[in-house]
């Protein structure tokens, strides 16, 4: 959690991301020397545990690094069941008390980073079993016809962006729910 630099001192950099230990060394550098050439790089990311249980093929403590994210630590971990849910993954860390929900199908589908977070040590991901009575299908005039797990939350967007959106040929004024 500490940087020494020798003329330099010591900074804190304990639960900071490495943009900002980059940013925190730079402006301590620019103190001491007149310069902007500063180069800042990582040659090793720290190792840490993270658990993954539930519906998963091997329950298990993963390591993990801070630039994992909790669909890596599932594969690294060997995978879900056929019956998991991909979309109400539990993310419980160590000093937030609400839980983190992670929902892969909309980290992949639409791109959504917030979706699937980077881990922490000590981490641990529950994946709940598939609840299948919760299901909302997009059929007709789009790019890609599914079924897709309900979440709460989830709108009549966030399903057509799910297929990819609507096909030229379809008629917006008469879409049915």
């Amino acid at each position: 959690g500490m940087i020494l630099l020798d003329n330099i001192g010591i900074i804190n950099v304990k639960d900071k991301t490495l943009s900002e230990v980059k940013k925190l060394i730079k402006d301590k550098v620019r103190k001491v020397y007149n310069t902007d050439e500063i180069y800042v790089a990582l040659s090793e990311l720290k190792e840490f545990k993270v658990t993954v249980s539930g519906s998963i093929r091997k329950p298990a403590s993963v390591a993990a690094t801070g630039v994992d994210r909790v669909s890596e630590i599932i594969e690294k971990a060997g995978g879900t069941k056929h019956d998991a849910s991909l979309r109400n993954i539990i993310l419980k860390r160590i000093g937030i008390k609400e839980p983190i929900y992670v929902d892969i199908i909309k980290f992949f589908l639409i791109g959504d980073e917030e979706s699937n977070p980077t881990v922490r040590g000590g981490d641990l991901i529950i994946i709940p079993p598939l609840n299948e009575s919760t299901y909302i299908e997009i059929t007709g005039e789009v790019r890609s016809e599914s079924a897709y797990e309900y979440v709460e939350g989830d709108s009549l967007s966030t399903l057509v962006k799910f297929a990819q959106g609507f096909l030229p040929s379809a008629m917006l004024d008469s879409v049915v729910l």
